[in-house]
């Protein structure tokens, strides 16, 4: 969702109806819209691609904004195979409880090491930390559970008072901030990097919501 300063400051919302309108038309909106920053989740944005035509081009478009679960490498491949040489790629990891905690910026250059695409960098007053089981901090270069540390957390889950406490907890350090543990885990690299490594129970996501298996 767009914030208020981009609001404030001249831009447009539009919203697409994939249901109603279908993804093979979304090019086509897309382009006679002038749309300069698509924003989807990532499993949409794959289901998009799939769609899409060797000539497909969008010379309007400078942003790809996914979100709601992890970028993988094919989808750095997509965008810079589809999109204009100025475009950024904007991956991201959020969540509803604390909304965008790391973000990571891609451009055409970027060589991305391994097979996971980073999660990124810090977000302005989210702290993350990797905690192990008994929910002391792990060592650096150890995987742990991503947990937020954070002023800007939810109260906690409406009338689900033993969930609450499962997840959230008060920050010892500083009284005003929470700690909310996602259940995914990472790894932070030497320069602070955030590498997503899996979710440590079964739940999954589907087109950006949370489930179980």
């Amino acid at each position: 969702f767009p914030s208020h300063d981009t609001l404030l400051n001249g831009a447009s919302l539009y919203s697409y109806d994939v249901k109603k309108e279908g993804l093979n038309n979304l090019v086509h909106w897309l382009v006679a819209e002038e749309i300069t920053i698509y924003h989807s989740f990532t499993t949409l944005f794959r289901h998009f691609i799939d769609t899409f035509t060797k000539d497909v081009k969008f010379p309007k478009i400078r942003l790809v904004k996914l979100g709601g679960e992890a970028t993988l490498i094919r989808d750095v491949e997509n965008y810079k195979q589809y999109f204009a040489d100025e475009c950024i790629l904007y991956g991201s990891l959020g969540a509803s409880e604390a909304g965008t905690f790391r973000n990571f910026l891609i451009d055409k250059s970027t060589k991305i090491q391994g097979s996971n695409v980073p999660i990124g960098y810090a977000v302005e007053g989210m702290e993350v930390v990797l905690l192990d089981d008994t929910g002391a901090e792990v060592k650096t270069g150890n995987i742990g559970e991503i947990a937020i540390q954070s002023k800007y957390l939810a109260l906690g889950y409406w009338q689900k008072p033993e969930l609450t406490k499962a997840v959230f907890t008060s920050d010892f350090q500083d009284g005003d901030a929470k700690i909310y543990r996602t259940g995914d885990l990472g790894l932070i690299q030497g320069d602070g990097c955030l590498i997503y490594m899996g979710r440590k129970d079964f739940q999954v996501k589907i087109r950006g919501y949370r489930d179980w298996e």
